[in-house]
């Protein structure tokens, strides 16, 4: 039997609240995969983060100040990834394993999954990533399925961004007469492929921020981007760029 979820928003706000609490803390005896936990964390969010449902809704509890049109879309299509992700996870918890607390917190009568098909499509759109320095060595990064873009989400049959980057310590150019390094002149090691000395990284939000750490301000950072699939890796989509930047 379908799940069935709240119709009012105001209802739907705190069938929410109580499920993601309910399925993180019993996400090991429902089997359920740890990506699957960090992809609805990162849906619901909070209230101080940009990009989640929590967000949204907060504002649009306010008519006469922050219920905007943009806000009303935006709440509706985390309103609707919230219900995809819940029911993905739903479906994946074994029959045997469901009580009947189980059914009567998260509004499954039926503990047997639906039917479902597994995704064998390759993921074909490109990941196309604006990061922005945050100060303290910390980049935020906002990933788009086109390259103008204006809302970083997750493109159809994708969990995941996946990120391969490579960290270089800043080497000056030479005074060919003194053989001294020039201040301010580095020396660009350009990239040449995502496999090139990188380090490989996941994230479940296309809104993500990436911690380099203090020892690494004034180095060099380059890295690519691509849209994945948690279950299978092997349905990824092409890398694009690379991205560079200073670390400050």
């Amino acid at each position: 039997m379908p799940t069935t979820f709240p119709t009012s928003k105001e209802a739907l706000a705190l069938y929410f609240s109580i499920v993601v609490v309910y399925l993180t803390n019993n996400a090991t005896r429902l089997k359920i995969s740890s990506a699957y936990i960090l992809a609805l964390a990162a849906l619901y969010g909070d209230d101080e983060t940009d990009d989640c449902y929590l967000y949204y809704f907060i504002l649009w509890t306010n008519k006469n100040t922050t219920r905007t049109p943009t806000v009303i879309h935006n709440l509706q299509d985390f309103e609707n990834k919230m219900k995809q992700q819940l029911i993905k996870i739903y479906d994946d918890i074994p029959a045997s394993v469901w009580t009947t607390t189980d059914r009567d917190t998260l509004n499954r009568k039926d503990g047997l999954p639906h039917t479902h098909t597994t995704h064998t499509t390759q993921i074909m759109f490109k990941c196309f990533a604006r990061p922005t320095a945050l100060g303290d060595c910390q980049l935020q990064v906002k990933c788009y399925a086109e390259s103008d873009g204006s809302y970083a989400s997750l493109p159809e049959n994708s969990d995941m961004v996946e990120i391969a980057l490579r960290i270089d310590a800043p080497e000056f150019d030479k005074d060919p007469a003194t053989g001294e390094p020039i201040p301010g002149k580095f020396i660009h090691k350009a990239i040449l492929n995502p496999d090139d000395g990188t380090v490989i990284q996941h994230f479940s939000s296309a809104t993500f921020i990436l911690k380099l750490g203090g020892e690494n301000i004034g180095s060099f950072l380059q890295f690519y981007v691509r849209w994945t699939d948690s279950k299978h890796p092997e349905l990824a989509g092409p890398w694009t760029g690379p991205n560079s930047l200073v670390i400050s």
